[in-house]
């Protein structure tokens, strides 16, 4: 199958803004935001505040070029290239363009496998140094993922044992996941996708929505998965659980209510009040819909398969449905062997 990526500068709204919380990624090293209320605020190391789009503020008020934002990391305006393969009942969006990558999973090209931060390697257009001509979507020339310094306390896992992973969502355009492995190479930007999609996990059976963190305060359901259309073939890869608000006004098509005016969403939200467009910032006031999904996470469980003791790098990607994006995180881990461990 032949791939392409299509750089542009657009204004089209193209924020989606998905990523890993747990364990902790490259971009949030020390597990500081995780997942607690925290991380809501987009995790950024550098940059105080938030002016519009992708656009950070300095301490004096000026536009900074802010780093090591957990929600930031992606591939911007790439499309699958081949047929649409997604089977119906794993659509998030009455409405939306099938070229973008949900359509066909795995399958739509990234220049990273970490993701690049504000997802516009090559500027906008392909060639500018300004990195905030991209009014569309992210930011321009931003760093690869593989070049973050990693997480000093790798999470630690035992072959055959039972393990969390889960993540949130800033802006809610839909499409689905997958969990994935990679040994770690001594270089980093050694990493390719090519590798990961060697090694990609399954998930269980139920899945859960936590809220504020609290891992007390969780709702289990039972997510959709499917193995049909997917790339690797075979692989297992999860609908987006969280719906984004839908329309019914006349004439609208069933598009996105970006305010959840209506209190409707795309598809039967995982738990009451689960859905929504707006999280992280809370833009707004809840009772419009803005910030309704600031303090959920979905945490999924799966069993750590039988691969060599060693340190992996664990993948999360994300194919957007609504837009052209595909969401990276990366974390370090451990993996033991059951033999190794002390009863």
């Amino acid at each position: 199958m032949r791939h392409f990526i299509v750089l542009l500068c657009t204004s089209t709204l193209a924020s989606g803004h998905v990523a890993s919380n747990w364990p902790p990624t490259w971009s949030d090293p020390d597990g500081k935001f995780g997942l607690t209320d925290g991380w809501r605020d987009a995790g950024c190391i550098k940059g105080t505040g938030r002016s519009g789009g992708d656009y950070y503020l300095g301490k004096d008020g000026s536009e900074s070029d802010a780093k090591h934002c957990i929600m930031k990391w992606y591939t911007n305006y790439t499309f699958h290239t081949g047929k649409a393969t997604l089977p119906d009942n794993m659509r998030t969006f009455k409405v939306s363009s099938s070229a973008n990558p949900w359509y066909a999973p795995g399958t739509a090209p990234t220049h990273s496998p970490c993701g690049i931060d504000g997802g516009n390697p090559k500027g906008c257009p392909p060639g500018n140094p300004d990195v905030f001509a991209c009014a569309g979507g992210g930011r321009g020339l931003g760093d690869d993922g593989r070049t973050l310094k990693g997480n000093p306390k790798p999470a630690e896992w035992t072959v055959g044992a039972e393990e969390e992973l889960a993540y949130g969502v800033e802006a809610n355009h839909g499409g689905g996941y997958q969990y994935r492995l990679c040994p770690k190479p001594a270089n980093k930007m050694d990493l390719t996708e090519e590798c990961f999609q060697k090694m990609p996990l399954t998930l269980g059976s139920k899945a859960w929505v936590q809220w504020h963190g609290d891992k007390n305060n969780r709702t289990e359901f039972t997510p959709l998965r499917t193995t049909v259309g997917t790339f690797p073939a075979g692989s297992q890869w999860s609908r987006n659980a969280i719906p984004a608000c839908l329309t019914e006004i006349p004439g609208a098509g069933g598009v996105i209510d970006y305010t959840c005016s209506q209190g409707k969403a795309q598809f039967t939200p995982p738990a009451p009040g689960a859905f929504g467009f707006w999280g992280v910032h809370n833009l707004g006031t809840v009772k419009l819909g803005w910030g309704r999904i600031h303090t959920v996470s979905i945490v999924d469980k799966f069993t750590v398969p039988d691969v060599p003791p060693g340190d992996y790098v664990l993948g999360f990607r994300y194919d957007a449905e609504q837009t052209s994006q595909v969401w990276n995180s990366c974390a370090d881990v451990r993996i033991k062997s059951a033999k190794n461990v002390v009863v």
